[in-house]
């Protein structure tokens, strides 16, 4: 019985390696994890849809940027997604959190701008700027502004058009928290909270820290990668392997052995 949901989209997982050996069947829980997120897997034509990425694990940027593009209306990078694609556009991010592996991450955003996509990638209005060099202040830039070097973008602010683009669509997925989640005066997560709070069955938000951090109505799942290989792909080869197995199990069943 293959469950752990969270590994399904590694192709190097034990639970995908006994099935080279073994006969496996799918535990109900990764029956129900996904079942969960089908309305927001590879939307049907004529359903608006729209992504907020953000945190800071790598695997927003390195994959969930390039996947959603690809099966979204409409991204909004934040958190180190935003920083990596702006350091990808030439534009100074000062000390911004950039996470793990910065280098490759921002080349993953590169490759997603300068792609067939790109027009996809919508930048909030503006970001809220911190630096210790004065004296703690926050302060409001325009996206892509000039930052000093101490400067750190801790937070943004979606601007009139995204948040009508985001009430409007009908699937939303928030992935990854879009700030520093204890700001005292915390735009992104009070923005988002008033518009996912309007038709919450719209709504998916993605991943522990977004569940933890963003408190909104709405499907809540903390698959984490393998999440956003199901909403990009549809699929992964483990949930193929099991679709194979059972294809070849059904021929067999049918198969009429004469007296």
């Amino acid at each position: 019985i293959i469950g752990g949901f969270s590994k399904v989209h590694r192709a190097n997982a034990s639970n995908l390696g006994l099935l080279h050996w073994l006969p496996g069947w799918p535990a109900m829980s990764l029956l129900r994890a996904l079942d969960q997120l089908r309305p927001w897997s590879r939307p049907a034509l004529g359903r608006r849809s729209v992504a907020v990425l953000g945190g800071t694990k790598p695997e927003k940027s390195r994959q969930g940027l390039a996947l959603f593009v690809e099966a979204y209306d409409a991204v909004i990078p934040t958190g180190a997604v935003l920083h990596h694609c702006l350091r990808a556009l030439g534009f100074d991010t000062g000390r911004s959190e950039l996470g793990r592996n910065p280098v490759s991450s921002t080349e993953a955003c590169r490759n997603v701008l300068t792609g067939p996509y790109a027009k996809k990638v919508r930048l909030p209005e503006a970001v809220v700027v911190y630096s210790s060099l004065t004296g703690g202040a926050y302060r409001v830039v325009k996206t892509g502004g000039r930052l000093e070097p101490d400067d750190a973008i801790v937070d943004v602010i979606f601007g009139k058009d995204l948040l009508d683009y985001l009430t409007n669509s009908d699937l939303r997925v928030v992935a990854g928290t879009p700030c520093v989640a204890d700001l005292p005066n915390n735009h992104a997560i009070r923005a988002l909270c008033e518009v996912l709070a309007r038709d919450p069955k719209r709504n998916l938000l993605l991943g522990g820290d977004t569940v933890h951090d963003i408190r909104a109505p709405g499907q809540k799942s903390t698959g984490g990668g393998a999440a956003l290989a199901i909403l990009g792909h549809g699929t992964t080869p483990l949930i193929e392997e099991l679709r194979r197995q059972a294809r070849q199990r059904l021929r067999v069943e049918n198969v009429h052995v004469a007296p």
